[in-house]
């Protein structure tokens, strides 16, 4: 595909409403930068590829590449940072070479997964996006080993629900469930494609991204607040519900995590200037993280689509 001489478009949005099935992965290390020295300093170990691919009813539904940057990555700010939706292809795009082709690493990701859906195959020829290839070419090794393994079924399920807010973001669980057992239980909220879309002025920078994988996310100071109300950022927060929710395998049971108590102040970001006035805004009583809120309303929609199916109880 050859995008030279335009703007490269790209979407971070995830599959829309529920999407459910026999979930594959796999995750391999690129060649490392350096090979390191054993009793002096460590070896680099290499950009890390993922491939996650759903099949249903015996069709591949769903396929997604990404990558994650080895933690000796030279730019600081994107060590061990995913390429898919943080502000990765942005940064990309201001070196002269991509902007002469037109292209970023995510655009390229999805041009390759529109193919694979549609050639139903995880391996093979595939068409690639100019100058933004390198990266892709790995994860298509990767990609062919794990398109050996989607003839038979997995043991693993996946149950994926996004919900879009209405305001600019869209929230997305992941739930992998492994012989009754939720092995794994990921959260996250993605801003819409366009900076219009977006009604709270402060989060408008952050478009195309999600708030786990932007590198420089900050939530804003709720309205009334002179000081930040939660002082855990998204990433480690929704770090933390995923190891909780596999320890004690409930979904809902929130006890013990930074600011997932207190006052609901609502979705906070839906209106850039809420009345908030009536308040406590004493920072010992602080309210509960919106986020919490809207992952509990979602993963009630997930967790009753376990138990119909019979794969969780």
């Amino acid at each position: 595909m050859d995008n030279a001489g335009k703007k490269p478009v790209w979407s971070v949005q995830p599959p829309k409403g529920m999407l459910k099935g026999d979930y594959y992965r796999i995750e391999e290390r690129f060649p490392p930068y350096y090979p390191g020295v054993e009793g002096e300093f460590p070896a680099d170990p290499g950009h890390l590829g993922i491939v996650e691919a759903v099949k249903a009813d015996g069709k591949l539904i769903f396929v997604e590449l990404n990558e994650i940057t080895a933690p000796s990555y030279y730019n600081h700010l994107y060590q061990g940072i995913s390429k898919r939706r943080s502000s990765y292809s942005f940064w990309q795009y201001t070196k002269p070479r991509m902007q002469k082709a037109g292209s970023v690493l995510t655009k390229g990701m999805q041009y390759v997964e529109q193919q694979m859906l549609e050639k139903q195959s995880l391996s093979g020829d595939f068409d690639l996006v100019a100058s933004a290839s390198g990266s892709v070419k790995k994860l298509l090794t990767f990609a062919a080993k794990l398109d050996k393994e989607l003839d038979e079924p997995s043991s693993k399920k996946l149950y994926s629900y996004s919900e879009d807010y209405g305001y600019g973001l869209t929230g997305w669980l992941k739930v992998v469930v492994e012989n009754g057992r939720i092995r794994s239980c990921r959260f996250d909220e993605i801003f819409a494609d366009n900076e219009e879309d977006i009604v709270h002025p402060e989060l408008k920078k952050y478009y195309r991204q999600s708030k786990y994988d932007c590198p420089a996310y900050e939530d804003p100071f709720p309205s009334g607040w002179d000081r930040h109300a939660f002082l855990v950022g998204f990433r480690t927060q929704m770090d933390n519900l995923n190891l909780k929710v596999c320890a004690t395998q409930n979904m809902l049971d929130l006890t013990g995590l930074p600011h997932a108590a207190g006052r609901d102040m609502g979705m906070i970001w839906d209106n850039p200037n809420p009345d908030h006035a009536h308040l406590d805004m004493d920072p010992k009583n602080r309210p509960m993280y919106p986020a919490f809120i809207n992952y509990l309303r979602m993963a009630k929609v997930v967790l009753e689509e376990m138990r119909k199916d019979g794969v969780f109880q």
